[in-house]
C-alpha cells in the first residue's frame, strides 16, 4: 500500500512537471504557426524577432480598425460629440445599430470599434475625423506611410473585403506598436465588455462584448501577460489575429493574417509570445552619455554622446551585436552648445534597422581661428587675396600720382 502511494504521488508529480513544461516549454527554434503571413516583434524596437512572409500582402478583415483606433486616438478627445451620418447606419458586417442622426461620444464610439468590432462605429468615427470615408482612407494610407508600413493600401475603415485592402504582418505590427503608445488602447481592449446608454435616438441599452478570449481568465486559451488585441474575419480574407503581451518589461507583438484555423490563432500567438519571451532578453547596448563618436573643427575634437540608454532584445543562441551608421553631418555648418543635439545614428542588427538615437555634443563649439591655415575657407582665402591685391594697385597709383605732381612742381 505504501508502494502504490509513492508511485501515486510520483505520476502526480510527473503529470505536474509535464503540464508546466508543456506551458512555458523553452524552445530554442521557432513555433510551427498557421497563417500566411506571420509576425513576432519587440515593441519597443520594432525587432522582428520571428517571421514568415512578414511583407506579404494580405487582406487584413477587422484587424484593420488598429489603424482606425490609432488615428482616432491621434485625432480626437474622448468626450467628442459625433453625430451619425447615414452611411454608418447602413454599414455592412457586425455592427451597434446606429442610427442617423444620432449624437454619441468618441469614447463610446472606440469601445464598440475595439471591443465589439462594429463596422458602423468605424465608418461613423471616420467620418467624424475626415468627412468621408474615402478622405479618410487616404489619412490611414498617409499614416500608414509615416510609419513605414509599405505594403499597405487601405480603402475602408473597417477591414470589409476589398481587393484593393490590404496590409502585410509587419505592417500591421507596426501600427499597433503605434497604437500601445496610447493608453486608452489598452484600457479599452481589455475590458470583458461595454454598455452604451440610452439616448434621444435609442432607447437602450446597447452591449458589446470582447471576443479576445486569451483575455479572460475562465478560458482555455487565457493568457496573463496579453494586454490587448484584435481579432478579424472575412470569408475572403480569412481569420487574423494580432495582439501584444507585456512581461518583465518586454512588450511583444504577435500578428497571425489569412489563415484558415479560427481555434488556433490564440493558441498560436501564446506559442510565438512563449518563443520570444524565453529566447531572448532585454541587454543594454548603448548608455546615456556613451561617446559614440567624435568630429573635429578646427583642430579641436568634438565628442558626440548618445543621448539616452539603448536596449534591445538579444537571442540567448546567436548574441549578435548591433551596429551603429551615424549620419554625416557637417557641424562647421550648425551652431551648438554643450549637450545640443548635433546629429543620429542608426541601430541596426543583422541588416534591420532596431532603432535611432540621438548625438549630443559633449562641448560647446569652438570659435573659428581665421589664422590657422588648416582650417581657412578656400573663399576665404581667395577674397582676402583679392582685396590685398586691390589694395596694393590702388597705394601703387597714389605713389605715382604723387611723384609726377612733385615733378611738375
Amino acid at each position: 500500500m505504501k508502494h502504490m502511494k509513492n508511485l501515486i504521488f510520483l505520476l502526480a508529480g510527473f503529470l505536474i512537471i509535464s503540464t508546466s513544461f508543456t506551458i512555458n516549454a523553452y524552445a530554442s527554434t521557432p513555433p510551427d504557426v498557421e497563417g500566411a503571413g506571420v509576425v513576432l516583434m519587440d515593441a519597443s524596437t520594432g525587432q522582428v524577432l520571428f517571421n514568415k512572409n512578414m511583407d506579404e500582402k494580405l487582406p487584413p478583415a477587422s484587424t484593420t480598425k488598429v489603424m482606425t483606433a490609432l488615428l482616432t486616438l491621434e485625432k480626437t478627445s474622448l468626450t467628442d460629440k459625433v453625430t451619425i451620418g447615414k452611411v454608418p447606419a447602413c454599414a455592412d458586417g457586425t455592427a451597434l445599430g446606429l442610427e442617423e442622426g444620432e449624437v454619441m461620444t468618441v469614447e463610446d464610439l472606440l469601445n464598440a470599434l475595439i471591443i465589439g468590432s462594429c463596422n458602423d462605429a468605424a465608418e461613423a468615427l471616420a467620418e467624424h475625423i475626415s468627412g468621408s470615408i474615402p478622405e479618410f482612407a487616404n489619412l490611414m494610407n498617409k499614416r500608414a506611410d509615416e510609419l513605414g508600413a509599405v505594403n499597405t493600401h487601405f480603402v475602408n475603415p473597417s477591414g470589409l473585403y476589398d481587393k484593393d485592402h490590404y496590409t502585410s504582418a509587419k505592417d500591421l505590427s507596426l501600427i499597433l506598436r503605434e497604437l500601445l503608445k496610447h493608453k486608452e488602447f489598452e484600457d479599452i481592449a481589455q475590458k470583458p465588455y461595454y454598455k452604451i446608454l440610452p439616448n434621444e435616438k435609442v432607447k437602450t441599452e446597447r452591449w458589446v462584448t470582447n471576443r479576445l478570449t486569451i483575455l479572460s481568465k475562465n478560458s482555455s486559451t487565457y493568457y496573463p501577460y496579453c494586454i490587448g488585441g484584435k481579432t478579424g474575419y472575412t470569408i475572403d480574407a480569412k481569420h487574423s489575429f494580432i495582439s501584444a503581451a507585456r512581461k518583465d518589461g518586454v512588450t511583444l507583438i504577435s500578428a497571425i493574417i489569412h489563415t484558415d484555423d479560427k481555434a488556433r490563432y490564440f493558441e498560436d500567438g501564446v506559442k510565438l509570445f512563449e518563443y520570444g519571451f524565453n529566447n531572448f532578453k532585454l541587454t543594454k547596448f548603448l548608455g546615456k552619455g556613451d561617446e559614440l563618436t567624435s568630429k573635429n573643427i578646427n583642430s579641436t575634437s568634438i565628442p558626440l554622446l548618445s543621448e539616452n540608454d539603448f536596449y534591445y532584445l538579444e537571442n540567448v543562441d546567436k548574441k549578435n551585436t548591433p551596429k551603429i551608421k551615424f549620419k554625416n553631418t557637417n557641424l562647421d555648418k550648425i551652431d551648438f552648445k554643450k549637450d545640443d543635439v548635433v546629429s543620429t545614428a542608426t541601430i541596426t542588427l543583422d541588416g534591420d534597422k532596431i532603432g535611432k538615437i540621438n548625438l549630443l555634443s559633449g562641448i560647446d563649439k569652438p570659435e573659428n581661428n581665421i589664422m590657422e591655415s588648416g582650417n581657412i575657407d578656400s573663399r576665404v582665402l581667395m577674397a582676402s587675396a583679392l582685396l590685398i591685391s586691390l589694395t596694393l594697385i590702388f597705394v601703387t597709383m597714389i605713389i605715382q600720382r604723387t611723384k609726377r605732381t612733385r615733378i611738375n612742381l
